[in-house]
């Protein structure tokens, strides 16, 4: 007995749904934390910071970027169970300051973390380039069942920090490990950049 044509579309069509289904179940996408993204600079950033002379310079964003990387961690993560094929959020921001000339990153990106209900964690690294190169040390956050927490081991910490004439409470900054680096900066996590060193040794503080 032949299959009629209606039998042999209703067999193509319960075959293509299971296929779809199977791809959906092992690929999945996953998304950076929106309380965390918080943290990044507004699409209207600009701040101006003055150093102990009275001069000023403006910073500003000038690159936001977002895109999906593969995530590239095997095994069985918490809530997310087998990972199969996944990619994952990342995003950048690049805060500019032309004189003197230096950018500050924000960088937002996803590891697997067994310890996290969500079987990874988001993390959130700043880090300084100017004319002479790249700052080696950076400083990092990790969004981690809920809460952040510091990500960097060993990091600059004040309770309260005076740059110039401004004070600032809970200061972060790298680790230096190079004793000859004059380049430094601070974040304040709810404020982001309040002040950095140049490799000139001349600080400056966020004044609006």
């Amino acid at each position: 007995m032949k299959n009629s044509p209606i039998h042999i579309f209703f067999f193509i069509a319960i075959v293509l749904i299971g296929l779809s289904s199977c791809e959906t179940e092992s690929s999945r996408s996953l998304s950076l934390n929106t309380a965390f993204l918080s943290l990044k600079p507004t699409s209207e950033y600009t701040k101006k910071f003055a150093n102990a002379d009275g001069d000023t310079v403006d910073l500003y964003l000038s690159e936001s970027l977002s895109s999906e990387e593969d995530f590239n961690q095997s095994g069985n993560f918490g809530s997310i169970g087998d990972i199969g094929q996944t990619t994952a959020e990342r995003r950048s921001y690049i805060i500019n300051c032309d004189n003197p000339q230096f950018n500050f990153n924000y960088r937002f990106f996803l590891v697997g973390n067994a310890a996290d209900e969500r079987g990874y964690s988001d993390i959130l690294s700043y880090s300084l380039n100017d004319s002479i190169g790249t700052l080696n040390d950076e400083l990092s956050f990790i969004y981690r069942n809920d809460s952040v927490f510091l990500n960097s081991n060993p990091a600059f910490y004040q309770d309260s920090l005076t740059l110039i004439s401004k004070t600032f409470t809970e200061v972060f900054g790298p680790h230096i490990t190079d004793p000859n680096e004059n380049r430094m900066f601070y974040i304040k996590l709810n404020r982001g950049l309040v002040g950095f060193r140049t490799h000139e040794g001349i600080t400056y503080e966020l004044i609006n």
